[in-house]
């Protein structure tokens, strides 16, 4: 199982984001972020709201609780809504026949 460390330094990195940046944009130390990344601290209720607003995942994502990302598709036509979970489930198809 996935833990919060991992989890945040995987989103982090694959957003291109540095340490500093990321602290940056939740107003709290880089020394913070690199204690969440290395399991010395756990993020208070707010800085995980933050992170998942930052990342657009939600709370239990970052937790390893649940490992399916959030797609916002907020404002998304109905039409536009199933071809983005049909280019889902094709992929997602794809996989399973490698």
């Amino acid at each position: 199982m996935i833990n919060l460390a991992n989890r945040l330094k995987e989103l982090r990195t694959s957003k291109n984001l540095t340490q500093k940046v990321l602290a940056e944009k939740m107003n709290v130390s880089k020394g913070m972020i690199s204690a969440y990344e290395n399991s010395h601290r756990n993020p208070n209720h707010e800085n995980l709201v933050k992170l998942a607003d930052i990342f657009n995942v939600t709370i239990d994502y970052l937790l390893g609780i649940d490992n399916r990302e959030s797609l916002d598709v907020t404002g998304v036509s109905e039409k536009m809504r199933t071809v983005i979970s049909d280019l889902i489930s094709i992929d997602k198809h794809s996989k399973n026949q490698k």
